[in-house]
């Protein structure tokens, strides 16, 4: 499967798109319940870059959680913009 990361625009409000891929390209309903998810707090946001890791093998038996790491910005009051990290579960809900 595969990972990716956008930009959607709901309500006229810029938010991260999130969506997790099998491997034949279909949206994996294992990620929140349908495949994809919008991240945002109704500031303008975009993710530029996404990471996967983890689900290793260890010594002994089990696998390392998999986690979701998605890099970006969200724009400020001022006109200025923030970085922005967000690191989710491999289901979609957010690692705390």
């Amino acid at each position: 499967g595969m990972v990716v990361v956008g930009r959607t625009n709901v309500c006229g409000d810029a938010d991260v798109a999130v969506a997790r891929l099998t491997s034949s390209g279909t949206l994996d309903a294992g990620f929140s319940g349908d495949g994809k998810r919008v991240l945002g707090d109704g500031n303008i946001e975009a993710a530029r870059a996404v990471r996967t890791s983890g689900g290793l093998f260890m010594p002994g038996g089990g696998q390392t959680p998999r986690k979701i790491t998605v890099a970006g910005y969200r724009e400020g009051g001022a006109g200025g913009a923030d970085f922005q990290l967000m690191r989710l579960n491999w289901d979609g809900s957010f690692d705390t």
